[in-house]
């Protein structure tokens, strides 16, 4: 029996899927193996899901797939150190009695072709991700299984401050090259013009200010933008002009699809492009 198995990298994980051309009645889950092909150091992923049904939540490492089969032919490995080059192996597992797993060896499968988790999309582009606020898990995670109304506005607002741990988590490299691209504008004495369309991040607003009257920005009137946004940008001397988004005023989809553009000081020629392409 051959396992077939491929990975793909985009900047914050890999995913790694897997497809056996028969299967043993004796499978229960698979075993799932990277390898850092510099140093060929082989890891054993590990699973979300306890061995055995009842079991009960795992440690928030999780427990070794020789361990806890992955009971699945798709997995996300979100361990990938950005810039390794990886390898992925998948090996069948069967239940050795007294709750254990044993591989069946027959079944490994051949290492996948190494891959580099990096933001680089070829062409002068480049992609990176943040990690959403719905991921019920990794969320359920972070407040101790506390899902009480007290215990998630508390979360909700530690998300507001620069280096909460689950901040960092969920902001995925999105936040990271954000800030980059900002403070490398302003680094080069570069202009900004930014369509926005909610706003009410401190590190972000902060991250704008030193642009000063070489900073533009256009705010659409979104749930979430807050008007201490407009007034600290304002002081610091930036451009900021407001959207209507409403049906009930003039709209404006400019600042649907956010986009920060740098050019030079003239404001005149653009270099680069920062924009948000989640809504067609």
């Amino acid at each position: 029996m051959t396992i077939s198995v491929k990975a793909y990298a985009n900047a914050d994980d890999v995913l790694i899927a897997w497809q056996p051309d028969s299967w043993s009645s004796n499978w229960v889950g698979f075993q799932l193996e990277r390898r850092n092909d510099t140093t060929q150091q082989v890891t054993i992923i590990a699973n979300r899901i306890p061995p055995q049904p009842g079991q009960g939540p795992v440690q928030p490492t999780g427990v070794s797939s020789a361990a806890s089969p992955i009971r699945r032919c798709i997995w996300t490995d979100h361990g990938a150190v950005a810039t390794d080059s990886v390898s992925y192996r998948v090996t069948a597992m069967k239940a050795a009695g007294k709750g254990a797993f044993i591989p069946d060896a027959p079944s490994a499968s051949a290492w996948t072709a190494p891959v580099v988790a990096a933001g680089d999309a070829g062409g002068g582009m480049e992609a990176y991700f943040n990690r959403g606020t719905l991921m019920s898990q990794i969320v359920s995670r972070f407040v101790n299984g506390d899902v009480s109304d007290k215990s998630l506005h508390d979360f909700l607002n530690n998300l507001k401050t620069p280096g909460f741990q689950a901040r960092l988590y969920l902001a995925g490299d999105a936040l990271h090259e954000i800030l980059r691209f900002l403070h490398d504008a302003d680094r080069r004495g570069s202009s900004i013009h930014a369509a926005i369309y909610e706003m009410n991040d401190r590190e972000l607003v902060d991250a704008l200010k030193p642009f000063g009257k070489r900073g533009h920005v256009l705010l659409g009137n979104g749930s979430a933008t807050e008007p201490w946004v407009a007034q600290e940008l304002a002081a610091a001397q930036l451009e900021v002009k407001h959207r209507d988004l409403s049906h009930h005023g003039r709209s404006s989809p400019s600042v649907h699809n956010k986009f920060v553009v740098e050019s030079d000081a003239s404001g005149r020629n653009a270099g680069r492009v920062l924009t948000d392409q989640r809504r067609g």
